[in-house]
């Protein structure tokens, strides 16, 4: 097996030998994936060289891809990817035709975004712009308790990777085509085009390292590394499907940056749990419940369905939905996240992330003709077990009033007040409250962060409005407040990427 990944290169490495329509609800068998991690020989050599980068323009052809079916039992892997066949219904993701937006507050750009300015100062507020220092090498960052033991190297640190390079910049870009200034979407394609021509966002590598705790010792894989590229990648594909809604792109344009995105979305398929395996399982491939750590490739590969009008992608990304849909109880909580007694993979933290991108996904397939509250009941039980959440938290069994050092951070409820992390927020509940004409979030905090769908392309959920439905708006009551233009600025960097707060 070393010889494997020895003598072939990285567009071979990511390309998987075997049939697709054979490939539906079939175990793992290593014969036929021969470039996914499936031996402890295999991890060392990922995780002290460099022979197993994905290198994304090297690829030449879509990989068959891997979702992987819920065990709580271990059994040998199954992949769901290819079960059935569903059609993307036109050229729409997150973001509905029916969606527009008033003026908004605006986002604080996230303290690990190193914009700097020609003169090289850092700048907390400035334009996008694509730089050699963080938009080349995509790599694991180093967020664990001090389990982990480098092979190759130091771990880095989130502020050194800026994991949150453009999301934001992004988001505001289409929200402010969303209010109507078509000129934000023009200047959003361009710098897509930018990071087109430059090849940005060159490489991906695997974790150098191996992690030990109490159960023994794994090597992650990819896993790492893809958590931290979702942040920039699932953005970057809804704005992809606004701009060819909008007709922005000329066909050249086009042609440039879906195949600069295509191969960075290829480049993400890396088999069961991502290439992570352990002693536990026997340095072999296994696939465990879905959870925080795998649910945002499904959602990925549920819009690079719609982006690319594919309906391989577009079908796993819905086998992906149905089978975290297995994972909902009656209350509206996750067997996977919320669950009682110890342990450091699972709490409100991730619950509420989780629950976040079910969500989501469930928004893509309403916007595709699917009848999401009578075909999935359990999805609006997650609203209604947030929105207790929300409202006392402490009075939830899922609250844990004492926990570990090593779990502090994901019993905290931070989703829900101004220290809300840009990608986990309880924004998703008053997008849902909008499109449903429901009222879950209708008492929820009206701060600028847990109000911010950033990773979805939305700086002020409240802002959005979906139909007629103005839940939340600031500025409904006043109709000349649309389309909406941002205030004049002094500042030297200004753009239609930064928000109103701060002009």
């Amino acid at each position: 097996m070393v010889k494997k990944i020895l003598g072939i290169s990285c567009a071979i490495l990511l390309t998987l030998f075997w049939v697709n329509e054979a490939s539906a609800d079939k175990s793992y068998n290593s014969s036929k994936m021969e470039s996914w991690i499936d031996t402890k020989k295999e991890a060392e050599i990922c995780a002290s060289t460099d022979q197993c980068d994905v290198v994304f323009s090297e690829l030449t052809e879509q990989p068959s891809l891997w979702i992987g079916k819920t065990y709580f039992d271990p059994k040998p892997p199954i992949n769901i990817a290819y079960n059935g066949n569903y059609s993307p219904n036109g050229m729409v993701g997150y973001i509905g035709t029916n969606w527009y937006s008033f003026s908004f507050p605006g986002l604080d750009e996230h303290p690990s975004t190193p914009y700097k300015s020609d003169s090289g100062i850092k700048l907390r507020y400035s334009d996008m712009a694509w730089t050699d220092d963080y938009d080349r090498i995509i790599r694991d960052s180093n967020g664990d308790d001090g389990g982990a033991i480098p092979k190759n190297g130091k771990i880095y640190d989130t502020g050194e990777l800026a994991i949150y390079r453009h999301t934001i910049k992004i988001a505001h870009a289409l929200q402010y085509g969303l209010s109507g200034n078509e000129q934000a979407l023009v200047e959003l394609k361009n710098i897509l085009v930018e990071g087109a021509k430059g090849d940005y966002l060159t490489v991906m590598k695997p974790s150098n390292y191996f992690y030990k705790h109490r159960d023994g010792l794994d090597y992650p894989g990819f896993a790492g590394t893809l958590k931290k590229f979702y942040k920039t990648l699932v953005p970057l594909v809804e704005s992809h499907i606004v701009l060819q809604r909008n007709g922005i792109y000329s066909e050249a344009e086009f042609e440039l940056v879906h195949s600069w995105i295509e191969k960075r979305v290829w480049g993400v398929e890396q088999g069961v749990m991502d290439g992570t395996i352990t002693k536990r399982w026997r340095w072999k491939p296994h696939q465990e419940a879905i959870d925080h750590e795998m649910i945002e490739k499904r959602l990925l590969y549920l819009l690079w369905g719609v982006a690319d009008q594919n309906d391989e992608y577009f079908t796993a990304g819905v086998n992906g939905f149905k089978d975290a849909y297995t994972t909902i109880r009656r209350d509206g909580s996750l067997k996977t996240e919320h669950r009682n007694g110890n342990g450091n993979n699972f709490g409100l933290f991730t619950g509420n992330y989780t629950i976040q991108t079910i969500t989501n996904m469930a928004i893509v397939l309403h916007n595709h003709g699917w009848d999401i509250q009578k075909d999935f009941p359990k999805i609006e039980k997650m609203m209604a077990f947030t929105s207790k959440i929300v409202d006392d938290p402490t009075k939830s069994k899922y609250f844990k009033r004492k926990t570990t050092k090593q779990n502090e951070f994901n019993h905290s409820i931070n989703f829900m007040n101004s220290e809300a992390r840009v990608w986990n927020t309880i924004a998703y509940v008053m997008l849902w409250d909008k499109t449903f004409n429901t009222e879950y979030s209708k008492d929820f905090p009206m701060m600028d962060e847990p109000t911010s769908l950033a990773t979805m392309g939305i700086v002020d959920a409240r802002e959005i409005v979906v139909g007629d439905n103005h839940l939340h708006s600031i500025n409904y009551k006043y109709e000349d407040s649309y389309p909406w233009m941002p205030a004049s600025s002094d500042l030297p960097h200004w753009s239609w990427f930064l928000g109103e707060k701060n002009q």
